[in-house]
């Protein structure tokens, strides 16, 4: 039987950069790309051996400076049911819940405003056995999702002090003048997406799998960060996705995966790739604990760290990635957590 496309993931391409997850349904390259792509690629939705899947993420990104600060807690859940006419296959249903919360100060820890983001993702997706031994499995989905809008301030300006603010940040004179007035942004905006999916996993060997995916959306999103004009703050944002690793395990208990992830976002390109080490140990149980580094370019390089550990239906990761030519220095941390609840008499494989 297959073995599980998660199970033994590592976690890379984290969000960094530009900041806010505005309804990002899709494979997103700001976001930590293997631990989240059950949520943004439908089919990968109820890709495990098992009854249902628990997630959760907390990710958060900050800088050196005082610019910006985000936090995205993520819960996810998606569930694997059989087909009755054909035994090997099966569909997938999933929902996902992000709260982004993005702070913008104007001044150091004083003045700021906060956009925050409530997204909803709803997928289903249908795993389609190429061959009687189950060696090769073709997953495809789709999912929709919307995401809610507000904005809160501790001190509110006009639209015209944050424009003179950005046109010269070393004068703070513009912004000295405070308006109890809202800036005009539209309060509880919907925005909407959708994502395709495609996802091909085959067994080599007994020991060793490849698997291959692709993915293209659209959303709505910010065209700038602040809120300004909001009438025309809005646009369309295409995205497509690729992403390939190979897995295999040595008879020592060794475990190596290469990957390489690829995003094409409107006229931007976004690389990841990663080399992880993993090792089998057999004791009372059997669990499998991973590290690996990465490397990953947008706007700028990054480095990436990570760390996980699978026991038996848990799965815990903890990343580091942070940026290496920006003054700015970048930075995000994510940990998270999986849990499989298997059929009755079932195990999981890790």
């Amino acid at each position: 039987m297959i073995k599980s496309i998660t199970s033994a993931a590592l976690f890379f391409s984290l969000f960094f950069i530009t900041g806010n997850i505005n309804a990002q349904f899709c494979l997103n390259s700001f976001y930590n790309f293997e631990s989240s792509r059950t949520i943004f690629n439908p089919a990968l939705t109820g890709g495990f051996k098992g009854l249902a899947r628990i997630s959760g993420f907390y990710n958060h990104k900050f800088t050196n400076s005082y610019s910006f600060d985000s936090r995205t807690p993520i819960a996810s859940l998606d569930i694997s049911l059989h087909n009755r006419f054909r035994k090997q296959d099966k569909f997938g249903l999933g929902s996902s819940y992000l709260f982004d919360e993005e702070k913008i100060f104007l001044s150091k820890n004083i003045d700021y405003y906060k956009i925050i983001n409530k997204t909803y993702l709803e997928s289903i997706s249908y795993h389609y056995t190429l061959d009687k031994k189950r060696n090769s499995v073709l997953s495809f989905g789709i999912q929709l999702g919307f995401s809610k809008t507000y904005f809160k301030s501790s001190i509110l300006f006009t639209p015209e002090s944050i424009k003179d603010y950005l046109n010269n940040p070393k004068d703070t004179s513009s912004c000295e003048n405070k308006y109890f007035e809202t800036l005009p942004i539209k309060d509880n905006k919907i925005h909407s997406g959708y994502t395709f999916g495609l996802d091909y996993v085959t067994n080599i060997s007994n020991h060793s799998n490849f698997e291959i995916a692709f993915s293209i959306s659209n959303m709505n999103r910010y065209k700038n960060i602040l809120p300004l004009e909001a009438d025309k703050n809005f646009m369309d944002i295409k995205y497509a996705s690729f992403y390939t690793k190979y897995r295999t395990e040595l008879s020592t208990g060794l475990i190596l995966e290469p990957s390489f992830y690829f995003q094409g976002i409107q006229n931007s390109l976004y690389e990841n790739i990663q080399f992880n080490i993993g090792k089998r140990y057999k004791k009372s149980f059997s669990f499998i604990v991973y590290g690996g580094v990465g490397f990953s370019h947008f706007h700028n390089d990054a480095v990436l760290f990570t760390g996980s550990l699978d026991l038996k239906q848990f799965q815990f990761f903890i990343n580091y990635l942070r940026e290496i030519n920006n003054d700015k220095q970048n930075k995000v941390f994510l940990i998270g957590a999986s849990y499989i609840i298997n059929f009755k008499n079932q195990s999981t494989n890790i």
